[in-house]
């Protein structure tokens, strides 16, 4: 059971921030064929990954894609009466994982021989929350907090490459022994700074915001790779 859902959580995780570009964000937002596209490439996702338990698998995979668009659907209709997104998207994601848990018990399966699958897996999960989760999160979270920003680009040129390499940073420094985990994490906070306030005119505040959040998830994902 702890296999299928950890597999499960990576298909998630990959179809609604990896594969979701900003076109099919932008679709989604706008429209139930939005929502629909969005839900399909979830679906091939989950599928994908979920295939490697067999036919339990595959259709818990398929109803999860099934149910996911239906609660898209419905935050097509709350969005546009929610103003602070970070509790939404919080709530939106505890949904989602709560389905996942629940196909799990409900598709029960015997977990997978060995454990080369389950530490990819594992890595997976981990490198995706320390880049594509928390640089989304944390400009959620700012946007939220500083009200002038809404008004400006999501992101920013290249603000999210920068914010992703520096959650990987992040994230491989708190694999290291103490000493090696305190320079890396110097350097990257002296450099974080530099550059978003240098090329994004971001106030100090909005820069460790962002900084604290993606380190916040750099340290989750350490401990997933640790489990």
């Amino acid at each position: 059971m702890h296999n299928f859902f950890l597999f499960f959580v990576l298909a998630h995780l990959l179809g609604d921030f990896v594969f979701q570009t900003d076109k099919i964000a932008q679709l989604k937002a706008e429209g139930v064929k939005g929502v629909a596209l969005h839900s399909v490439v979830i679906t091939v996702a989950q599928v994908a990954l979920m295939a490697v338990f067999g036919s339990s698998g595959i259709y818990a995979a398929l109803l999860c894609g099934l149910l996911h668009f239906f609660i898209d659907c419905l935050k097509l209709t709350a969005n546009r009466h929610i103003r602070w997104q970070t509790p939404y998207f919080i709530f939106d994601q505890l949904v989602h994982f709560g389905l996942l848990w629940g196909l799990t018990l409900a598709f029960f399966s015997k977990d997978i021989s060995g454990t080369n699958g389950l530490l990819y897996v594992k890595t997976g999960i981990s490198l995706i929350l320390a880049t594509y989760v928390s640089s989304v999160f944390s400009k959620i979270l700012v946007r939220d907090l500083f009200a002038g920003l809404r008004s400006e680009p999501f992101f920013k040129s290249y603000e999210r490459v920068l914010d992703m390499f520096f959650g990987i940073s992040i994230f491989v420094a708190f694999l290291l022994p103490f000493p090696a985990l305190i320079i890396i994490l110097i350097i990257s906070i002296i450099l974080y700074f530099v550059l978003h306030i240098r090329s994004f005119q971001y106030p100090m505040l909005v820069a460790f915001s962002k900084l604290f959040i993606i380190s916040v998830f750099a340290y989750i994902s350490s401990i997933i790779m640790n489990i």
